[in-house]
């Protein structure tokens, strides 16, 4: 059965047991900074307050993250992607824009690649969040 290609960013992400680490590294095989997520706790699925949700996010609940992980800094870039993987899949070219066009096994092989995995729905939400317990996610100012 073919997989078929599909639009995502690639974020990956390494748990480890230690959670008395520098706050960011670089990793030398991406060029990439992946930051340090410390263990925890948050409130999953909607926020109260939040309209825009979708009925599987309901209710809201509370889940831990019971081992800090690396994660992203930043999405995967073009730039990054074709220094591991040797190729450029994206259809909106520049070397410091997200690489696209990729399938979730794309995105698992970079991982691999790059010694690090794909992080869980739980952790990304958690890292996503940030800390903050509003609606959504803290997206910084708004852009005109």
């Amino acid at each position: 059965m073919a997989c078929s290609r599909v639009t995502f960013s690639i974020v990956c992400a390494v748990v480890s047991a230690l959670s008395l680490r520098a706050e960011t590294k670089r990793n030398s095989k991406d060029g990439l900074t992946y930051a340090w997520i410390f263990s925890g706790t948050y409130t999953m699925g909607c926020s109260l307050g939040d309209g825009e949700c979708f009925d599987w996010e309901a209710p809201p609940h509370n889940v831990a993250v019971k081992k800090g992980f690396w994660i992203g800094q930043t999405e995967v870039t073009q730039r990054a992607y074709e220094k591991v993987m040797g190729t450029n899949p994206s259809r909106y070219r520049g070397p410091n824009l997200p690489v696209e066009q990729v399938s979730w096994f794309d995105a698992l092989r970079y991982c691999e690649e790059v010694g690090m995995r794909l992080p869980s729905e739980i952790e990304w939400e958690y890292a996503a969040r940030g800390g903050t317990r509003g609606p959504l996610y803290d997206l910084g100012p708004p852009q005109k």
